[in-house]
């Protein structure tokens, strides 16, 4: 500022180094706020990460089909080679194809876990 500065410009620079204050201000609170919302956040995820992990109900029904149909389903006897479709296949072919699809997406399960 020079020595010729009109008391008009002094009072615009004034208002204006007010007006850069309180945006300033206000953008600091932001950040403060900002800043707690981020630890917040890390400390929820930090929880979570420490809890067990939630069980899928469907695996567990699944799990006690599983359990059912092997007690029900006998050890196979295909007799389709001399007359197609056998009564072992008819009776049984439905529950035997349904713990096939369960065992290969429990591999598929354990494959694509995430471990801790």
């Amino acid at each position: 500022m020079s020595d010729d500065t009109t008391p008009e410009e002094i009072a615009r620079l004034i208002d204006a180094l007010r007006t850069e204050k309180a945006r300033v201000e206000v953008y600091s609170g932001c950040f403060a706020e900002m800043t707690r919302l981020n630890n917040d956040l890390l400390k929820r995820v930090q929880e979570l990460s420490e809890k067990k992990p939630v069980v899928n109900p469907w695996k567990v029904v699944a799990e006690e089909l599983r359990e059912a149909l092997a007690g029900y389903v006998p050890d196979k006897n295909c007799s389709c080679h001399i007359a197609p479709p056998c009564s072992d296949c008819v009776e049984h072919g439905y529950a035997r194809e349904t713990m096939k699809q369960y065992e290969e997406q429990r591999l598929l399960d354990k494959e694509t876990e995430v471990k801790p």
